[in-house]
């Protein structure tokens, strides 16, 4: 307890004065700064607050705490019910953009990453602070995670396009690719601006928020300001059935891509009993509708160069 108690002070007073010294009101010298953060290196050199911008991270790669799966899946209906069993499900659309994980300590947003590889992702904290949904202080007294998707819609595709061929960048080629493409830029970081933010998930070490149902979840990062995708929980097959119509709908008029409905089992003790493999998580599968892929035999490929000289395949 001795140790935890150290770590939360060395990450309070290293927000701290990160803060004053970003501001222009340096209180300490850089060598005292240096001590603490090698001080909390020593502790725990995976904390969050040692990967924020404008720490001595050469690679840009960021650890997450907890490892980002990925979700099994399924195309048949009976196997998503013999799955359910008799246990209630919840059931979000799968947005179809770029997974992200932000980390909030003391009230404030200090690192966002990437899903990379699971294990380390990359770090995109001063593309998330433009993304108007996602909120830069949250009114909990509580270190926490939010796990969600970045994506972008047809409004903001549309004046996204306009923006960067005034500023003479090569025009998007799709709303999918745009959010990577937005993420991983250097320059013209503040374009981010035209993306947006769902949030589905919220990951807290501390026992100061606990959950019974996966519904809570939802629900507590909607009340701190997040975007959530709609949910609906479904104890028999018939109101499974009328949420695929019309994730299937949405998918074909919808103004953001989705592919596909991830369903949840409800009830988190389920989580910890259940558990997760070295690929997903036990308790929850995403459903994709058959027919949306397909193989294929590629004949040719052409390469085109693009007006600032990137070699595309097509």
């Amino acid at each position: 307890m001795a140790v935890d108690k150290q770590v939360k002070e060395l990450e309070q007073k290293i927000l701290k004065h990160k803060k004053l010294y970003y501001s222009g009101k340096a209180e300490i010298s850089d060598q005292e700064f240096d001590q603490m953060e090698s001080q909390l290196r020593e502790l725990d050199p995976q904390n969050p607050v040692l990967f924020m911008v404008g720490s001595n991270n050469p690679n840009n790669k960021v650890p997450h705490q907890k490892k980002m799966l990925s979700l099994q899946k399924s195309y048949d209906v009976e196997e998503l019910i013999k799955w359910k069993g008799d246990e209630a499900i919840l059931s979000t659309e799968k947005i179809d953009g770029s997974s992200c994980s932000i980390i909030y300590m003391n009230k404030s947003l200090v690192l966002a990453k990437t899903r990379g590889d699971g294990s380390f992702g990359e770090n995109i904290t001063t593309k998330i602070e433009q993304i108007p949904s996602i909120p830069q202080e949250v009114k909990l007294d509580d270190d926490f995670e939010v796990r969600g998707e970045v994506y972008c819609d047809e409004k903001n595709f549309h004046d996204l396009t306009i923006e960067m061929e005034k500023r003479g960048l090569e025009k998007p080629s799709s709303m999918r690719n745009i959010v990577a493409g937005l993420l991983g830029r250097k320059e013209n970081i503040e374009l981010a601006g035209f993306l947006s933010f769902k949030a589905f998930d919220f990951i807290s070490n501390e026992n100061k928020t606990k959950f019974k149902k996966e519904s809570e979840k939802l629900e507590l990062l909607k009340k701190l300001g997040f975007q959530i995708p709609d949910y609906v929980i479904h104890k028999t097959k018939s109101t499974i059935d009328e949420s695929l119509e019309e994730t299937r709908n949405f998918m074909s008029d919808g103004d953001y891509l989705i592919d596909g409905i991830v369903f949840t089992y409800n009830d988190i003790s389920l989580h910890d009993k259940l558990g997760e493999t070295s690929h997903h998580p036990r308790y929850k599968m995403a459903f994709k509708f058959a027919g949306e892929s397909k193989q294929t035999q590629i004949n040719s490929i052409t390469w085109q160069v693009s007006r600032n000289g990137v070699l595309t395949p097509v």
